[in-house]
C-alpha cells in the first residue's frame, strides 16, 4: 500500500499534507508525493490512500471503485445540537433574501461540494461568486449565528483522539458533556470524523459542522495521530466496497 500525498506549495493547507507525509512515514507506509498535473497518470492500487483535499481524494475514490461518502455538515441525529434552524432552500431563496436585506449562510449538499464555498451571505455582492449557479440549485441554509470561539474534536472509533482549537477565543471552552452528547447521539457515523464544536455569543456550546476524515484539516494535531485518524476512513471505505 502506498500514501499518495499531493507536492507542497506555498498553500496554506501544505501543512496537512506535511503532517499526513510525517505521520505515515513514522507508520513505515511508503510515501508517493504527485503534482496536479500527474494526478491522472498515477498508478492507483487498491489499498492506497490519497491526500491533498477532497477534490483529489473523490478522484481516487472514483478510479478505485470506491463508492464517494456524502456526509451531511449537520447529521440529522445531531441537529438538536446545533442550535440553529437548518434546512434545504434553493439559490433563488438566497438571492431573494439577500436582496430584502436578510443575512443567511448557505452551501451545498454533500454530494455537490465542489459547488461553491459555504458562505454567509450579507450583500448582494456576496453572491458574485455564485453567478453561474442556477436559481434551482438546492443548497443547505443555516440562519447566522455568531460563534466566539471554535474547536475541531477528532473523533475516531467513537473516541476522542484530539481536540484542537482554530477560531475565536482560545480561552473559551466547549461544554465538555455537550461534545460527549454529541459523538453518543451521532447515528451512523464514519469510523473517523471531525466534529467542530464551538461557544455561541450567548454562550451556548452548539455543533458547527461535520468534516469526514478523509480531508480533515489537521489544525495541529500530533502527526501519527492525524495519520491513523485518516487510514481508519480509508480502511473504512476499502471494507464497504468489497
Amino acid at each position: 500500500m502506498k500514501v499518495h500525498i499531493l507536492e507542497l506549495d506555498n498553500n496554506q493547507t501544505s501543512i496537512n499534507r506535511l503532517t499526513a507525509a510525517i505521520g505515515f512515514e513514522e507508520l513505515s507506509y511508503s510515501i508517493q508525493w504527485f503534482t496536479p498535473c500527474d494526478f491522472e497518470r498515477i498508478q492507483l492500487q487498491f489499498g492506497d490512500i490519497v491526500v491533498g483535499g477532497i477534490n483529489f481524494a473523490q478522484k481516487a475514490m472514483d478510479r478505485l471503485g470506491i463508492d464517494v461518502p456524502t456526509l451531511d455538515t449537520v447529521p440529522t441525529s445531531l441537529l438538536p445540537f446545533a442550535r440553529r434552524k437548518i434546512q434545504a432552500s434553493t439559490m433563488g431563496e438566497v438571492r431573494a433574501l439577500v436582496s430584502n436585506g436578510t443575512s443567511i449562510f448557505a452551501k451545498p449538499f454533500a454530494d455537490q461540494t465542489k459547488r461553491f464555498d459555504g458562505t454567509l451571505f450579507q450583500s448582494v455582492r456576496d453572491l458574485i461568486p455564485t453567478s453561474t449557479i442556477s436559481d434551482d440549485e438546492v443548497v443547505l441554509v443555516a440562519e447566522p449565528i455568531e460563534f466566539i470561539s471554535e474547536y475541531r474534536v477528532f473523533v475516531q472509533d467513537k473516541n476522542i483522539v484530539g481536540v484542537r482549537h482554530y477560531k475565536g477565543d482560545p480561552l473559551v471552552f466547549p461544554e465538555p458533556e455537550t461534545i460527549h452528547k454529541s459523538i453518543d447521539t451521532f447515528s451512523n457515523p464514519p469510523k473517523s470524523y471531525a466534529l467542530d464544536i464551538g461557544v455561541t455569543s450567548s454562550k451556548n456550546t452548539a455543533v458547527v459542522e461535520i468534516n469526514d476524515a478523509y480531508a480533515s484539516a489537521c489544525y495541529g494535531l500530533p502527526a501519527i495521530r492525524y495519520a491513523r485518524f485518516i487510514l481508519a476512513r480509508w480502511q473504512e471505505l476499502y471494507a464497504k466496497g468489497r
